[in-house]
Parts: C-alpha cells; sequence; structure tokens
C-alpha cells in the first residue's frame, strides 16, 4: 500500500497486509481494511469494494509496470460474503439430492460464483456447475454429472 504514496498516518484505518503464493504460484497480497462506517465505502452489494479494486489493480499496474494481483477486503466483508455463498451454495446442493432436478443458485458476483465453482469441485465430484445469465444477473446452476 505504500506504493500508492498515501500518508495512512492521518487516516484513522487499521490495514492487515498478507501476501501468499496461489495455486497458479503467483505472489498474491490480501488487504483487509478495517474502517469506522466501512458500509459506505462497501457500498451496495459490496459493489464499491470491486471498483476500488479494479482501480487499485490499474494504479499498481502502472506503477509497476506489471500485474499485480491484489485481494481487496473492507471490514472482512467480502469474507464473509464467501462463507454466506458456500453456506447457500450447500443448501442448493442438499436441495438438489433431495429432488434429482438441476437447480439455480441466487445471482452472483464473478468473485463469488468462483468461489462457489471451486468449492463445488474441489469437495462435490459428481456435481457440475454452469454459470447462465448476463452482466450482475449471472447465476450458478448445478446438476448431477
Amino acid at each position: 500500500l505504500q506504493a500508492l504514496d498515501v500518508d495512512y498516518k492521518h487516516i484513522n484505518v487499521e490495514t492487515k497486509l498478507e501476501t501468499k503464493q496461489d495455486e497458479e504460484d503467483r505472489t498474491v497480497h490480501y488487504v483487509n481494511i478495517d474502517l469506522d462506517n466501512a458500509g459506505k465505502i462497501i457500498g451496495r452489494h459490496g459493489e464499491n469494494i470491486g471498483n476500488i479494486s479494479h482501480i487499485l489493480k490499474l494504479i499498481l499496474k502502472k506503477k509497476f509496470d506489471k500485474i499485480v494481483y491484489i485481494k481487496l477486503d473492507i471490514d472482512n466483508y467480502m469474507q464473509r460474503e464467501k462463507e454466506k455463498s458456500i453456506a447457500i451454495s450447500e443448501k442448493y446442493i442438499d436441495k438438489l439430492e433431495q429432488t434429482k432436478k438441476a437447480q439455480s443458485l441466487p445471482p452472483m458476483s464473478p468473485y463469488l460464483r468462483a468461489t462457489v465453482h471451486t468449492f463445488i469441485a474441489e469437495n462435490h465430484p459428481t456435481i457440475t456447475t454452469e454459470s447462465k445469465g448476463f452482466g450482475k444477473f449471472r447465476y450458478i446452476t448445478i446438476n448431477y454429472k
């Protein structure tokens, strides 16, 4: 975050930075910012986090002349949404098992859809996932292979 040339001493925020290697051996920087009144920055359904993250990635790419992999979270909002999305997918998997009919999950952001696709692929090998729809209305359908 120092790369953004922002003096955080004058801003009342707590920032946690964690760096890990992902499954493709890329260095990913996980940033969580804790704020008072975080809801305004998070935005409706987390839309602002995605926008801020996109701008941050563009700034870092221009500054370092390479892609910088960063996952931005504010007040652990995205982590909570990820956990909720997995819990929702589990409910729909239960419904699929009971009815033996394809199930459609509610629309989700690209990040949350990717999380659900990965979770189901790793934990439910007999179930297939497919994204359908357009824009912010994209959703996942699940069915047996």
